[in-house]
């Protein structure tokens, strides 16, 4: 019987329409009143937009960093430092909410304007955001030229609070790649980025806990995280407790920046993994955090 409800929850996880529970910015007139007053920092806008794409929360994002960008635009600032950052959230939220690689034109204007202002961080990221861009489009011979010039951007600046994320991008091409080419071999590239991801990444997030600001430390949590959970889905059988235990530190990293969407990814994972090891009742419990979570921050 607990099987049957098993398999009627994670049915109606998967298949509920989790897109109505997007948050509205509408009624929080507060917010729009003192943008409208100015008495909203471009810095506090772009720090709020950045927050919110971390939290999955784009509808949220969108209008912080439309914000910032009128006001960018109204200074002519848009070709400075925070100007070249805002318009790559925007871009980033974009490719967040169609996931079709609509955003070429604007990465390539943009890789122009950080070339000149030689913001190379930005433009490392930049090169990032355009290999997904090409990735979801399919065109994965432009998806690894962009990683290869994000790669030859990170070993000529030390780009050091890049790497995780390239590394993480990496391991995404070879995802792809291997249905292609049907080489085998692709696993094990897969394995080494995931694996590089999650020492690089840890580095910068233990490195740093309380030294950065709180949004650079979202940025290490976020790839930490990720990486914590796709090392014990790659390296650890359904039957290995290893498995399960990565799974929880990777939770563990999501309480503590209280990021409720990946919080409910990864209960939903835990989940998955009690059911496979035959702890159905753990397996309910993490099931209906992952719902409760999903529906706090879902985008």
């Amino acid at each position: 019987m607990k099987i049957h409800v098993l398999v009627l929850i994670f049915t109606f996880l998967c298949s509920s329409n989790l897109a109505a529970q997007r948050i509205h910015l509408a009624s929080d007139s507060l917010s729009l009143e003192k943008i409208e007053k100015s008495q909203v920092s471009d810095v506090e806008l772009y720090n709020l937009a950045s927050h919110f794409l971390f939290r999955e929360q784009l509808d949220i994002a969108e209008f912080y960093i439309n914000a910032l960008i009128d006001n960018l635009s109204k200074k002519e600032s848009l070709g400075t430092s925070l100007g070249l950052k805002a318009r790559l959230i925007q871009i980033n939220i974009l490719e967040l909410v169609h996931e079709r690689g609509d955003a070429i034109d604007e990465i390539l204007q943009l890789e122009k304007d950080c070339i000149s202002e030689e913001d190379w961080v930005t433009l490392a990221r930049v090169y990032l955001t355009a290999a997904l861009a090409y990735e979801y489009n399919n065109c994965l011979s432009l998806c690894k030229n962009y990683l290869d010039k994000c790669n030859n951007l990170i070993e000529k600046h030390n780009l050091v609070s890049v790497y995780p994320r390239y590394c993480f991008r990496k391991h995404s091409y070879f995802v792809q790649l291997g249905p292609k080419t049907g080489i085998i071999s692709n696993q094990d590239s897969v394995k080494y980025y995931i694996k590089e991801t999650l020492t690089s990444s840890k580095k910068l997030y233990e490195n740093h806990q309380g030294y950065y600001p709180q949004r650079q430390y979202e940025d290490f949590s976020e790839i930490y995280g990720e990486a914590l959970k796709y090392y014990a889905l790659y390296f650890f059988e359904e039957q290995d407790p290893r498995r399960i235990q990565y799974l929880i530190e990777s939770k563990k990293v999501w309480e503590r920046v209280k990021n409720d969407y990946h919080l409910g990814m990864i209960y939903r994972s835990l989940a998955q993994g009690y059911q496979k090891i035959g702890a159905l009742d753990t397996a309910l419990i993490h099931n209906d955090s992952s719902i409760y979570f999903l529906n706090n921050g879902y985008p």
